[in-house]
């Protein structure tokens, strides 16, 4: 079926063959932004990657939004433009969880 503009409209496969080869390029882009040692560089290829995203109307992926700044469009890279603080966690205690028969868990039964 033609369009307005004289173009064939894309079929459910050729659809999804792109969006799979876009997926493809921003997961791509996204590496390199990790390994560009340039910052203007990082930018590029992140403003790239929201492009591809907006034309396709495709969800950024999870990793994408965590390790993009929202202010300056970066890829964060620990070490080089960011910091990652490791918080110490308590130690839990732990506890013995005893049956009703008065028995502990993980004693062996006489029976057998």
């Amino acid at each position: 079926m033609a369009s307005k503009e004289g173009r064939e409209q894309p079929t459910s496969s050729d659809t999804s063959t792109q969006s799979a080869d876009n997926l493809t390029r921003v997961d791509f882009l996204q590496k390199a932004a990790a390994a560009a040692p340039l910052p203007s560089l990082r930018r590029h290829y992140m403003s790239e990657i929201q492009q591809i995203l907006a034309y396709q109307n495709m969800h950024v992926p999870v990793a994408l939004q965590l390790g993009a700044c929202k202010q300056c469009c970066e890829i964060l890279v620990p070490g080089n433009n960011c910091r990652v603080r490791v918080k110490k966690r308590p130690l839990r205690r732990r506890t013995r969880v005893q049956r009703n028969d008065g028995r502990r868990r993980g004693a062996e039964s006489d029976s057998g």
